[in-house]
């Protein structure tokens, strides 16, 4: 939800994008993992998978927010 939040307040305020990489405004890709810690977790497979979400957002056309769904270990779109 905060991901969504960030986006709108974004999208309100239209701000230039200053390098305009195919985009005219700036706009918030994410990608979010939480997890229940276990013994076999660590902070790099946490951030792995939050990696993975992000490109995830990305390569599905910007401005997305997707999360790493642990129990199912796959990406989801939020």
């Amino acid at each position: 939800q905060v991901a969504r939040d960030i986006q709108q307040l974004l999208r309100a305020r239209n701000l230039v994008h200053a390098d305009n990489l195919g985009r005219s405004v700036v706009t918030l890709s994410a990608g979010i993992c939480a997890v229940q810690p276990s013994p076999s977790d660590t902070a790099e497979s946490l951030v792995s998978r939050a990696d993975q979400a992000l490109y995830a957002a990305k390569s599905d056309g910007r401005d997305r927010v997707f999360w790493f769904d642990t129990a199912h270990k796959k990406v989801v779109a939020a």
